[in-house]
């Protein structure tokens, strides 16, 4: 009999996938099955509530490859600003003769990418810091997070250069440019000289040169991805024979030491309309779903047990639990819509991104984007073993909190997305959750065998 029934459910569940909400095609399922083996089925559909929740508080880490700055000023989604605090790290060990002398001292920004106004100039101001030290990663440093006190750190008194760039292009691109700030104070330059002896290990040396705070200002609306850091140091110096020789010292922003990006969104300009979630990064907005749990169980008449899940009195089993949000106003925003979306309990996004969780399916499910020939596109998400295993769940809440985030994907050798992490590129996308043509809902088919 336990083969019988495997044997039945091979063959029905296809059927079932189809039927989820056509109560006569059931009824014809059950009738020809054998009154042994009867399969209990239940179909209903639960619309949900959705809302824009204010993220400004994310771990920013220092294996990042890009970071903003500047201003980006969306009608979608507002006004962006990112800065950078960022540490050098030391030539170990480097020492030069007595008699040498700074010759120049140029700050290299290298940005690979960025959202832009037409025909826009851009002001990049590099300040020294002179406040705390940052703390460098290893072996144990602290986190630092995207809404980092900046004037903890720089008191924006100690302007060492500053300097205008036109966009070397006017549309979104991934082209490499890079753009030298003469960092003018003598007496910086004097010190990356006379101060070799700071120059033992890292830590040594950002004590004593903390680094530079850059911020941008454009004159419409522009944002660069800063890839890389560079501070090149150019001397002269005499040689035993008397000749005259020159030479340059490099000092790179790398991950052995810090960098931090401070982003800000202010979203006083832009009013979303009631219909709408949005979500956006980086540190912007997340999405909040909530799942009624026990308005589900009850109507579907779904019981538990020492951790077991039933549809009557037999084990349930979830076979269709598709949640499809649907993109809108795409065409209004500049950004790019996010290539990732995370789905997860919220209960559950501290510890995912803080220790690295494996994406499991049952508390953090993937989106999957999807564009149909219709002109509409979607995120979507299975919850087929996320709902079967708050069933069974003794501690299941009544109403729980599922969060939407922005994040880039960790993938496997297959190209499935096994791990997430938030997505620190200038991202955006609109959630269609209440129009009468489009609720957000789910259908749900679950069966008992």
């Amino acid at each position: 009999m336990k083969y019988k029934k495997q044997y039945l459910l091979l063959i029905l569940l296809p059927l079932l996938m189809l039927v989820s909400c056509k109560d006569d095609s059931i009824d014809f399922i059950k009738d020809i099955i054998p009154s042994s083996d009867k399969i209990s089925v239940k179909t209903d559909t639960f619309h949900l509530d959705a809302k824009t929740d204010i993220i400004v508080h994310i771990p920013m880490k220092n294996t990042a490859s890009t970071f903003l700055l500047g201003t980006n000023v969306d009608p979608v989604f507002g006004k962006t600003t990112g800065e950078i605090l960022a540490q050098f790290n030391c030539p170990i060990n480097w020492t030069l003769p007595a008699d040498t002398i700074s010759t120049q001292l140029i700050l290299y920004v290298t940005y690979t990418g960025y959202n832009a106004t037409n025909g826009d100039n851009i002001t990049i101001n590099a300040y020294r810091m002179d406040g705390q030290v940052l703390d460098i990663p290893s072996p144990v440093a602290q986190t630092y997070y995207s809404d980092i006190d900046t004037a903890t750190y720089s008191s924006k008194h100690i302007l060492l250069g500053s300097a205008t760039f036109p966009i070397a292009r006017n549309t979104k691109g991934d082209s490499v440019v890079t753009y030298p700030i003469n960092l003018n104070l003598t007496n910086l330059k004097n010190e990356l000289i006379d101060s070799t002896h700071y120059y033992d290990n890292a830590t040594d040396f950002t004590h004593h040169f903390k680094g530079i705070y850059l911020t941008a200002q454009s004159t419409n609306s522009s944002i660069l991805n800063v890839s890389q850091l560079q501070m090149e140091l150019l001397y002269s110096y005499r040689s035993v024979g008397g000749t005259i020789l020159e030479g340059t010292k490099n000092f790179l922003a790398s991950k052995e030491v810090r960098q931090v990006n401070y982003i800000h969104h202010d979203y006083t300009s832009v009013t979303p309309a009631d219909s709408v979630v949005q979500v956006n990064s980086p540190a912007g907005e997340n999405a909040i779903i909530s799942i009624p749990l026990k308005r589900m169980k009850d109507r579907l008449g779904v019981t538990s047990q020492n951790g077991i899940a039933f549809l009557g009195t037999k084990k349930l089993s979830v076979n269709n639990c598709m949640l499809n949000v649907e993109v809108t106003d795409s065409a209004k925003s500049l950004l790019t819509l996010p290539k990732y979306i995370l789905l997860i309990k919220k209960s559950q996004v501290d510890d995912f991104f803080k220790n690295s969780r494996s994406i499991d399916g049952k508390t953090s499910i993937i989106g999957t984007y999807t564009y149909s020939s219709t002109g509409h596109s979607s995120y979507s998400f299975d919850l087929k073993y996320y709902l079967a295993n708050e069933f069974k769940s003794p501690s299941m809440s009544d109403v729980d909190d599922l969060e939407l985030i922005a994040v880039t994907g960790i993938l496997d050798t297959n190209g499935n997305v096994v791990k997430a992490d938030y997505d620190l590129g200038l991202q955006g996308v609109s959630l269609l959750t209440k129009q009468s043509s489009s609720p957000l809902k789910l259908n749900v088919l679950v069966s008992g065998f």
